[in-house]
């Protein structure tokens, strides 16, 4: 059996050497390349993390595994850690969802990777085993919506244009829910002499929001409104409601 990774033991360093080195500590991790903590083993020799997938869906339930192998030069059954920037890890502590420990079988151990429902372009996760990292990259894609419901207050407003309506936009999925900032655009089309308003397009925090819809002419009659927001085959999912205006 090859020996097990040896223990790193720090020595001793002149005062101005040893700031130098808190100062880097500070800054904390990333996915920058590391140097390797033995001389003339590299990190493959030790750890190596692979991805199930390159990206994986910001839609709250979505996730992949994370597999950790231990290298040649690696002792089996030892523990991995695996950490990640952002999103949860199964098993890891409610109150440290980015870092867990799992002791290897033989040579492998895995983890899951669940990202919350926020789109993020490069997420960095790691493997680590005595000091010794491998870093990859991981995108959290944006989930788009299936289905739109849109529900008005009212449908009639006075012409006076300080009476408003109020259009609640609600988004879903089949699994799981719509990342967030969803953009949601808004168009006003008269049907007659009255003219109504309201916000080119909205970023919607969440799933749903909400916006207001008034008169912007001042004369009665009916005009409609049409909610559109885009969805995952590049078309648009689109609802329409008709507003009336009155004296």
């Amino acid at each position: 059996m090859k020996p097990a990774l040896p223990v790193w033991k720090p020595a001793f360093l002149p005062v101005p050497q040893l700031l130098v080195l808190l100062l880097l500590a500070s800054f904390g991790w990333s996915g920058c390349e590391l140097e390797d903590p033995e001389p003339g083993i590299e990190t493959e020799d030790i750890i190596s993390l692979a991805l199930e997938q390159e990206e994986v869906l910001a839609d709250g339930v979505s996730r992949t595994r994370l597999v950790g192998t231990l290298g040649p030069q690696s002792d089996a059954n030892q523990n991995i850690t695996f950490r990640t920037e952002f999103g949860q890890l199964t098993g890891a502590a409610a109150n440290a969802p980015t870092q867990v420990t799992v002791a290897a079988s033989g040579k492998t151990a895995e983890t899951f990777l669940q990202p919350g429902t926020q789109v993020i372009e490069e997420v960095f996760v790691q493997a680590e085993v005595g000091g010794f990292i491998d870093t990859k990259s991981i995108r959290f894609a944006r989930a788009f919506a299936e289905e739109m419901r849109i529900t008005p207050s009212k449908t009639r407003i006075s012409n006076d244009r300080i009476d408003f309506l109020e259009i609640t936009v609600d988004l879903f999925r089949a699994v799981g829910t719509p990342s967030d900032g969803a953009q949601v655009f808004f168009t006003t089309t008269s049907l007659d002499s009255a003219e109504i308003t309201a916000p080119p397009f909205v970023f919607l925090d969440t799933s749903t929001g909400t916006v207001r819809v008034s008169s912007a002419n001042g004369f009665p009659g009916k005009s409609t409104l049409q909610v559109r927001t885009n969805n995952a085959l590049g078309g648009e999912i689109i609802q329409e409601i008709e507003v009336e205006v009155f004296e």
